[in-house]
């Protein structure tokens, strides 16, 4: 997970690359980003239009001294940062495309809040609404460039070892690993 990182930090492209280089090869990596092109429309929307414009033409997303965050992005940028990480990107979705837009008072009513709720899910995916959600939240797993180092390079015969387990969670793994047996009620394999 790397949720609201990337925004703070001093080398959003270092950071992402020490995410990938902690990924298991077929790990995922979970991004979220606070949304450059959100803050435009909020500072519209809240009446600064003085820093909707700044916030527009920065490609950090900033108005000035008093953003809050040093940076932001839009679905373009994040896409180069994973490129340049060695991550493939799986998905992308919009994060509060239309919640901070509406009246709070709708969230206080029960039905209003899961109608909300439903139509944020059904644009989330939807590529013209994540241009403007309050967030994107990206999902990758490390490209073909990544290698396996071997576990330990002291001992290559334990390397070797490791090389020719089965992989976890298949059945050749449960017959081959001692004290492990599936769980009471568990279907086994056929």
């Amino acid at each position: 997970l790397c949720h609201g990182v990337l925004e703070v930090v001093d080398d959003p492209r270092a950071a992402l690359r020490g995410v990938v280089a902690v990924l298991r090869p077929d790990g995922l990596a979970s991004v979220l980003v606070a949304q450059r092109y959100a803050a435009v429309i909020a500072r519209a929307v809240a009446g600064h239009l003085a820093d909707a414009r700044p916030a527009l033409r920065d490609p950090a997303g900033r108005w000035g001294t008093a953003a809050p965050l040093p940076r932001r992005f839009d679905e373009p940028g994040v896409r180069d940062l994973f490129e340049a990480a060695d991550l493939r990107v799986l998905q992308v979705h919009g994060v509060r495309v239309l919640a901070d837009l509406v009246p709070g008072a709708l969230s206080d009513d029960p039905t209003s809040a899961r109608d909300l709720l439903e139509l944020e899910a059904m644009v989330a995916g939807h590529p013209a609404f994540r241009a403007v959600a309050g967030q994107l939240h990206v999902l990758g797993t490390p490209g073909r460039r990544r290698r396996l180092r071997p576990t330990s390079s002291r001992c290559p015969s334990r390397a070797r070892a490791a090389a020719r387990r089965p992989p976890p969670g298949s059945s050749a793994a449960r017959r081959s690993t001692p004290g492990c047996r599936p769980a009471p009620g568990a279907r086994r394999p056929s």
